[in-house]
């Protein structure tokens, strides 16, 4: 009875291993597949951070879908239907069908074509009309948002993961898109956490209420 036990228990470890190695591997493919992805001006675009910082949370703040449609199973790009659809002649243009529940909130950008490619819907547009890559999308941002895309590539604005010494292994950080609506970028209001509450035997600051009221 014994060393059947003592073999089944070896039998489970031996599966949880195997597991666990499946596991890592296939999350090291993931970290390897968007590292080699194509970034702006050379920048790492590893979007979760490295596989031991399991103290954070690396999650980003918006599930970034591209600008590819996933329908019942099918995957199309805008120019499925947009080679069929006239370009707007007008500012102002109701949001219809796969656009419906777009909510343009975005300073004086009232007009789809500020910021998507006239003819190739599959890209942004720059101010000369060239095509900017759905890759390079902060390069987009940076049309208007010159000083915060200069801190972004500094790392002084949006999250970054990683090591704050190169030397010791790669930094990450998140796009500008992986944190704001494109659409609508201001973030919602947040409501305030309650005041801390200090014990009563602690040291009180000046005009507070020790039982936080």
């Amino acid at each position: 009875m014994i060393t059947r036990m003592r073999a089944l228990l070896l039998a489970t470890l031996a599966m949880s291993v195997i597991g666990a190695i499946s596991l890592s591997q296939s999350g090291e493919e993931a970290l390897d597949r968007q590292a080699n992805a194509p970034s702006p001006q050379g920048v790492a675009q590893v979007f979760f951070g490295e596989d031991e910082d399991i103290h954070l949370d690396k999650t980003p703040p918006r599930a970034v879908t591209g600008l590819d449609l996933k329908r019942m199973g099918w995957t199309y790009d805008c120019m499925e239907c947009h080679r069929h659809v006239d370009e707007p002649n007008s500012f102002q243009r109701p949001m219809e069908i796969e656009h419906e529940n777009i909510v343009l909130e975005h300073g004086n950008n009232r007009f789809c074509l500020n910021c998507h490619h006239a003819t190739n819907r599959n890209a942004f547009t720059d101010y000369d009309g060239a095509e900017i890559p759905e890759h390079d999308v902060t390069l987009l941002c940076a049309k208007c948002h010159g000083p915060k895309h200069r801190d972004w590539q500094a790392g002084v604005h949006g999250r970054q993961n990683g090591y704050w010494d190169a030397s010791k292994g790669p930094r990450t950080k998140l796009r500008c898109i992986q944190c704001h609506d494109p659409h609508h970028p201001a973030f919602a209001p947040m409501k305030p956490l309650p005041p801390l509450v200090y014990p009563s035997r602690a040291p009180q600051p000046a005009n507070s209420d020790p039982h936080g009221h």
